[in-house]
């Protein structure tokens, strides 16, 4: 599984989740090793709609979830089209949600602030 995360500098998995998807300055793309764990295998500046499309940029890289604090409905429903899930972040590091991701303790986001 690969998964999509927006962080703030430095990112990485110590980082918390960004505020907000589009408003991030990286996106953390992880993915699940044989042992469980999720593992960092590229990180991408967010230049916030400026120079791409931040959805197509997840989707293109093969992300199947993203976890988030909040994202546009716009957002929301490009990825629900493309196939993406999105996750309700946890508060704390990048590397707590992800760990709840792989237990099955991350709901869906469900309301939508943009």
């Amino acid at each position: 599984m690969k998964v999509c995360i927006p962080t703030n500098t430095p990112g990485g998995p110590d980082s918390p989740v960004a505020d907000s998807f589009q408003d991030s300055d990286f996106f953390d793309f992880y993915e699940l090793a044989e042992d469980g764990r999720f593992v960092l295998y590229v990180q991408i500046r967010n230049c916030a709609g400026m120079c791409k499309d931040d959805v197509e940029t997840v989707v293109r890289r093969g992300a199947e979830a993203v976890i988030a604090n909040t994202i546009t409905p716009n957002s929301l429903h490009r990825f629900t089209r493309s196939g993406v899930v999105v996750y309700r972040a946890l508060e704390g590091r990048s590397k707590d949600s992800l760990d709840a991701l792989s237990t099955k303790g991350l709901s869906r986001l469900d309301r939508i602030k943009s």
